[in-house]
């Protein structure tokens, strides 16, 4: 077949969410006869076939099983070939950081479930186990999902088959994807552009996983078990007795970092050998189950033989020192900061009547950016009677909001203040991601908010609303002083929705998993060929609204107080305009009223902060930021 007419065929394949039926259909109604249905579905696989690999994997009632998936050496090569702005990364990381064997780069991994179907109607028979891969050193252009590759992709229902779970089909994946012959460890991989081959090198540098995800890869017995967090050693279930017990052990509601005692790979892969041993004299009948069983519950761990931390290939990985919880779940997405917001919300409404259509007429009155004014005014509709349901994309809308509106509600009380040293933290940690503020001055001072927030949340609210969440959020801050970056699933999230807009087109199950990896190789191609911006809104114009008192402000909203102009923003190609004006009131920490003449170096102090919203008041303009 002639691959120039190939690669045309694919690049018009799954545009616009349209499936290779369909757009033969629309080929067809246009005269296009040559394109049909077979031509597109064989142009396809010949894309996929050029970084097809097969997981081989062993059936818990015997038997092996192939899964189909793409070869992580492959598919990068392929992708950076074909992306000038992948090539341009590449070279800017390689003049900070040279890449060789004796030094290679970082690769971060992630894994997730994602079901295909629609909020009303999931298809739970389709879902999929999901694995992306990134670049460390790319950090800085992570937040896009065009530099992230999904080579591995499976069904649920298969890992249930499989003996070991996800957990065995990750640790073959990654034991040829790492130091297979062809590994990224042993072998490298040549990535070409400007007619030159560059030889990269890859080791496993980091693990973003939720609670989920890591009962899944590390035979973890979950947040629910005696022992809720895989990192600690001392910490124990709420309610299990043992804490009292022993000066040693702690509870998820301590908030005394240095109570924490760390749990080593080391000791871990000890432990999951001990169960596998102890699991084997329970069949040879020379040990009883109940012994077994008391070892689980003690260890927080399953036995799983097959699992990731007893393989020997994958020797030598600090599986816990490269473990990273991930922020969105652990502080947003029903985390530490939704707590607090339904546990202040229940108080204030016994203290304030009518508290919901007060809210909802707080959130209406604001003006906000363009790029967020639907969403923002659909954040009203949120405010429900007993709690608030909402995803992490509009809780971090929600709640400046939110806590400005408590503020001016119930202020001076002591839910304001666990409500703020919750809302610090967040913003910290957002300020943190978008390159705002130094990150290991934020994770001091997230260190201090959040067991601020741990200690008066407790005593107001009582030990059951404290979650295995807010003691993962002390290990998120620790990830970031460490890092100096944060890692979050925001991105891989909308990597999901991408794989599961694929899905919804593939009406073979048993052949889901190929089809899917060949739409996904065919659709990042396609992406990459594109070209994509790495900062800033889509579109080439750019909306000004322009406010009373000489205040302008571009779509987009960085505010700096170093800058002449008002905003050199860093991560946005719109500008936040500022001619004179004067600070007339502060109406809270966040929100400040501005009049004409004076300086915007008067306006929030700690450097650069994006704007949430803005009202004309009599004084002038009052001004939200987070």
């Amino acid at each position: 077949s002639d691959p120039n007419k190939s690669r045309r065929l694919t690049r018009v394949l799954h545009r616009g969410s349209v499936s290779t039926k369909g757009l033969a259909k629309i080929a067809k109604e246009l005269g296009a006869t040559d394109v049909t249905r077979r031509k597109l579905r064989s142009a396809q696989t010949e894309e996929y076939l050029a970084v097809a690999h097969e997981v081989e994997v062993v059936l818990q009632e015997g038997g092996v099983m192939k899964i189909p998936c793409c070869d992580l050496g492959k598919l990068m090569s392929k992708m950076v070939a074909v992306s000038a702005q992948f090539q341009m990364l590449l070279l800017e990381a390689l003049q900070r950081c040279p890449c060789t064997q004796a030094k290679p780069w970082n690769l971060i991994i992630s894994f997730d479930e994602a079901t295909p179907g629609n909020v009303l109607r999931p298809q739970t028979h389709r879902k999929l186990w999901v694995m992306s891969a990134a670049i460390s050193e790319l950090a800085g252009s992570l937040h896009h999902e065009r530099l992230w590759l999904s080579p591995l992709i499976v069904r649920h229902d298969l890992t249930m088959a499989v003996a070991g779970g996800f957990s065995s089909i990750l640790r073959v994946y990654l034991e040829h994807a790492l130091r297979g012959p062809s590994g990224l460890e042993v072998a490298g991989v040549g990535l070409e552009w400007q007619g030159n081959l560059h030889p990269f090198f890859f080791k496993l540098g980091a693990v973003l996983a939720d609670g989920e995800a890591r009962r899944a890869a590390f035979q973890w017995r979950g947040a629910a078990a005696i022992r809720p967090c895989i990192l600690c050693a001392n910490l124990v279930k709420k309610g299990s007795g043992i804490a009292p017990m022993s000066a040693r052990f702690v509870e998820p509601s301590c908030a005394d970092i240095s109570k924490f005692e760390a749990q080593t790979t080391e000791e871990l892969v000890e432990v999951a050998k001990a169960i596998c041993t102890l699991n084997d004299r329970v069949s040879e009948g020379l040990c009883t189950k109940a012994r077994l069983k008391n070892l689980m519950l003690a260890s927080g761990l399953s036995c799983c033989r097959q699992g990731l931390l007893l393989s020997n290939t994958l020797d030598g990985i600090d599986w816990l020192g490269i473990l990273r919880y991930d922020p969105m779940r652990t502080f947003f997405q029903d985390g530490c900061l939704m707590v607090e917001l339904n546990s202040s919300w229940q108080r204030l409404m016994s203290l304030v009547p009518g508290s919901p259509e007060l809210l909802k007429t707080f959130i209406l009155e604001w003006s906000y950016p363009k790029a967020h004014d639907v969403k923002s005014k659909n954040l009203a509709e949120l405010v429900g009677r007993h709690e608030f349901r909402a995803g992490a994309s509009e809780l971090v809308s929600l709640f400046p909001l939110y806590l400005q509106f408590y503020e001016e509600t119930l202020p001076n009380t002591p839910e304001l203040m666990s409500l703020k040293a919750a809302a610090e933290t967040a913003a910290l940690l957002l300020q943190t991601k978008r390159g705002m503020i130094d990150p290991l001055r934020a994770s001091e001072r997230m260190a201090t908010s959040h067991s601020q927030h741990l200690t008066t949340t407790s005593a107001l609210y009582g030990g059951d609303t404290v979650k295995p969440k807010h003691h993962w959020g002390f290990h998120v801050i620790s990830q970031v002083a460490r890092d100096k970056w944060v890692w979050d699933t925001f991105v891989t999230e909308r990597l999901h929705r991408r794989v599961k807009d694929l899905a919804n087109h593939v009406d073979s199950l048993p052949r889901l998993e190929q089809s899917v990896c060949a739409s996904l190789v065919v659709h990042q191609l396609n992406c990459l060929e594109d070209g994509f911006q790495l900062s800033g809104l889509q579109g080439a114009k750019r909306q000004v609204l322009l406010l009373r008192s000489g205040l302008k402000i571009a779509v987009g909203d960085f505010v700096s107080r170093n800058s002449e102009l008002g905003c050199v923003p860093k991560l946005s190609l719109d500008v936040l305009f500022v001619e004179s004006f004067r600070l007339a009131a502060r109406k809270s920490s966040r929100c400040a009223v501005w009049s004409s003449m004076g300086s915007l170096s008067e306006w929030l102090p700690q450097g650069m902060w994006p704007v949430v919203a803005w009202k004309h008041v009599p004084e002038g303009v009052a001004i939200l930021s987070r």
